[in-house]
């Protein structure tokens, strides 16, 4: 009769086990589809023996030692290390090409058609001086000209905003991570106490950290903590770019604040761009060549200027982050605008051939008569933006404000340096009315009018401007153009190429990962069928062990 219990014993720990395996499947069918969901499998060995005293030792059944997740460490860590990689030009790849439609080339409305537009005007007119219409056309394609610049130069700003509103989402999505993995750790070391393991929190949390890792590169791990009591428990941590982002229930946060008008990096930056900072005060490096990620996509691209050098608040300075973004697109834009009115205007403020100027006099605050260039073709707005300001608000002036004026010739210069794209415009005796436009050299030396307006030579100089190769060191104007459509046909091309490379790395680590974790429903099927088997066959035992005990007791006991 003894060994009738014992037997049934056995059938029933044959019985549960079946009854968790089914539940272990069950549990992988239905999260086949959930993402981020490591298939589970269960674990059991066979109950420990009893002695047989010389007959043989003899089998107590099964124990089911855990439910254990099939996770492979090593490929997380790999999947980690490349994201931030993939994070981080698949931000450059999208901002460039943004960027790219901004100039809107090859286009109706890009560069090359206001540009060959513009000099077709001076061309035309220049075939017939006298025209209005011709003048009026020459007066609307400046016009044009300029709100082009005007245009490309604001959207970049605006595009710019945007990408420091994303950055300061980005931050707050880097601090609802850790928060959230924080808390996951905590209800971890909860689960695990007694000594189960917490297969979904941990799932839920590896899944974090992968979206962690395309925002920013960290260094992620499970570490053995020896505690006081000489017991060893395990804490995750994770580094952000070498500094300590999550110490098992210890989360450190981030935060964004404006910055000053004193603080800006570039001088292209918009007001108000946020700069990055722990909660605790200590500083994050932005600008460290090391960090990756979304977050470093994004500042390079908000505050990337290139490596050229630049003065702000009086002094030289290289810029902190060279990768060529939007500052450095609008410091070309600037630097073609100031370069080009100046040419322009050089030879449209000229008295004849030989290029001498034409002067008239500016009675200064005291009492001093200067000489300033009299005629300009462009010019730039201030306050409202819209109207372009006289000549006189152009001069080149010192640290305390007051016109430099040259001691030999007695005259003062156009500052051309005050410029900007944003602000850049046709002068203010041209925006008031086409007539106004000079046609030729000569002039009335007292009320500046053309004693002959048929004549065309000051239109001709300025349409050979178009091709003047001399004028930036890239060659003529529309060369100077072109090399920076280039650089940033380069750049987002070079982008959208780590971007794929990166990609088809990370999914080849990702179908590893997943060759490894993912639920396959035909092996989950015979699961079923190997676990019903088993269970149905366990079942057969304590039937069987039952009639024998009926058997026993109630028939053998009769004799």
């Amino acid at each position: 009769m003894g060994s009738a219990f014992f037997e049934m014993n056995i059938a029933t720990t044959g019985l549960f086990a079946a009854q968790r395996g089914l539940a272990v499947t069950s549990n992988n069918i239905n999260n086949a589809a959930t993402k981020g969901y490591s298939r589970q499998v269960l674990d059991q060995r066979a109950s420990s023996a009893m002695p047989g005293y010389g007959r043989g030792m003899i089998g107590t059944g099964v124990d089911t030692t855990q439910v254990r997740r099939v996770r492979d460490s090593y490929l997380d860590q790999k999947m980690w290390g490349q994201k931030p990689a993939l994070g981080e030009y698949k931000i450059k790849a999208e901002q460039n090409s943004i960027i790219e439609s901004v100039f809107g080339e090859p286009s109706d409305t890009g560069f090359t058609k206001v540009f060959d537009d513009f000099f077709t005007a001076i061309d035309n007119l220049s075939k017939l001086p006298s025209e209005g219409e011709r003048q009026e056309a020459l007066r609307q394609m400046s016009i044009s000209f300029t709100k082009y610049y005007n245009s490309a130069a604001q959207k970049l700003t605006e595009y710019q905003r945007d990408l420091n509103f994303e950055m300061k989402a980005k931050v707050e999505e880097i601090n609802n991570l850790v928060t959230r993995i924080t808390s996951l750790n905590d209800q971890i070391y909860r689960a695990e106490l007694n000594g189960d393991i917490a297969n979904t929190l941990r799932d839920d949390r590896e899944l974090c950290v992968d979206r962690l890792s395309q925002i920013v590169n960290i260094d992620a791990k499970e570490v053995d903590v020896t505690r006081p009591d000489g017991k060893v428990d395990k804490q995750f941590q994770i580094k952000l770019n070498g500094q300590v982002l999550v110490d098992g229930t210890y989360g450190r946060l981030l935060k964004v604040s404006a910055r000053t008008e004193g603080q800006k990096k570039n001088p292209e930056d918009a007001d108000g761009l946020y700069d990055i900072k722990w909660e605790d005060g200590l500083p994050f490096y932005m600008d460290d060549k090391d960090l990756s990620g979304e977050l470093k996509g994004i500042i390079d691209m908000r505050d990337g200027r290139g490596s050229s050098s630049f003065t702000m608040n009086g002094e030289q300075q290289d810029p902190s982050i060279t990768y060529k973004g939007i500052p450095y697109y609008i410091n070309k834009l600037d630097q073609f605008v100031q370069t080009f009115a100046k040419s322009m205007n050089d030879v449209y403020n000229q008295a004849g051939t030989d290029g001498g100027q034409v002067y008239t006099d500016l009675t200064l605050d005291d009492g001093t008569i200067i000489k300033i260039p009299k005629h300009a073709l462009f010019s730039y707005t201030e306050g409202n933006g819209k109207t372009p300001v006289s000549i006189e608000n152009m001069l080149l002036k010192d640290a305390k404000g007051d016109i430099i004026v040259d001691p030999v010739t007695g005259a003062a210069q156009i500052d051309y340096s005050k410029m900007t794209a944003k602000q850049f415009s046709v002068s203010d005796t041209v925006y008031e009315g086409a007539s106004n436009i000079r046609t030729n050299f000569e002039h009335d030396p007292v009320d500046g009018s053309n004693p002959n307006p048929s004549s065309n030579d000051l239109l001709l100089a300025l349409g050979a401007q178009k091709n003047n190769n001399k004028m930036f060191k890239d060659g003529d104007p529309k060369d100077f153009m072109i090399s920076m459509f280039s650089e940033l046909g380069i750049n987002a091309k070079e982008a959208a190429m780590y971007q794929k490379t990166q990609k088809n790395v990370t999914t080849t680590i990702e179908n590893q990962r997943l060759s490894v974790s993912q639920v396959d429903p035909n092996e989950e099927f015979i699961n079923l069928v190997k676990y019903n088997q088993a269970y149905q066959a366990a079942a057969k035992v304590l039937t069987t062990m039952d009639g024998i005990y009926e058997t026993t007791i109630f028939k053998l006991g009769n004799w």
